[in-house]
């Protein structure tokens, strides 16, 4: 299991780097409206949780694969359910920054689960 996670937090790392190397070379190319100056806040937030339930995948990765299953199900929906409240509660508290916010959250959510799948499916 240590093995794994130091393999996944290494990858996570790299894949993180790029992302962000990517973003900050395009944000002058980024519409206005779309720009969050914070971003680099949903880089961290999403990194920090991707790796917590990842930790959470791996330990029960050596239990059964229907204890493996169970986990990975509830920490997804435990997840979203997590995205769904601070999309919410930031939207609520700050309208005139809330589509910005959420395009970009939406799109960090998109490339950091492609990333997890992709790393869960190939263990």
């Amino acid at each position: 299991m240590k093995k794994n996670f130091i393999s996944f937090s290494i990858k996570i790392v790299v894949y993180s780097a790029i992302l962000f190397l990517i973003y900050s070379l395009l944000k002058t190319h980024i519409p206005q409206k779309l720009f969050f100056e914070d971003t680099v806040f949903l880089f961290a937030f999403f990194f920090l949780l991707t790796v917590v339930f990842h930790a959470g995948l791996l330990s029960n990765f050596k239990k059964s694969t229907r204890s493996f299953m169970s986990f990975y199900m509830m920490a997804t929906t435990i997840k979203f359910f997590i995205y769904l409240i601070v999309i919410v509660v930031y939207a609520l508290l700050n309208r005139e920054k809330a589509v910005a916010f959420i395009s970009n959250f939406l799109a960090l959510y998109i490339l950091f689960n492609v990333f997890e799948v992709i790393v869960v499916y190939r263990q």
